[in-house]
């Protein structure tokens, strides 16, 4: 019986020592929920697994958003973004698809805007 309080101290203890679970992104993402910045957005599976985009999300007016970036006109390929300073520089006419809403210049490159 002398052993039960040292037992549950040692269980305490190794409990406070446990690493907490590695928080994993929802699959089905968090579009339109509040952010501050991009790593506050998860990109739902849906889009991660279609190959016409490299897909991703991007905090947009304080609201997460799923995004395309456009490539290069120059390049033509993924590799190299096409490069902004403002929306008007932006033309996302090479996005074919017709899930886009706009075309926007985040974090100095082209990006389609995905409809929630």
């Amino acid at each position: 019986m002398k052993l039960l309080p040292h037992l549950v101290v040692l269980s305490l203890m190794l409990a406070s020592c446990a690493s907490p679970e590695p928080s994993t992104p929802p699959v089905d993402g968090n579009v339109g929920a509040s952010c501050a910045t991009a790593q506050d957005c998860h990109t739902p599976m849906n889009y991660l697994i279609r190959s016409n985009c490299p897909f991703g999300s991007a905090c947009i007016d304080g609201a997460c958003a799923v995004v395309c970036p456009m490539p290069s006109k120059e390049e033509g390929t993924w590799k190299e973004k096409m490069s902004c300073v403002s929306d008007g520089e932006c033309d996302c006419g090479s996005y074919a698809a017709s899930d886009a809403k706009s075309c926007r210049c985040i974090d100095g490159a082209c990006v389609a805007v995905m409809r929630p």
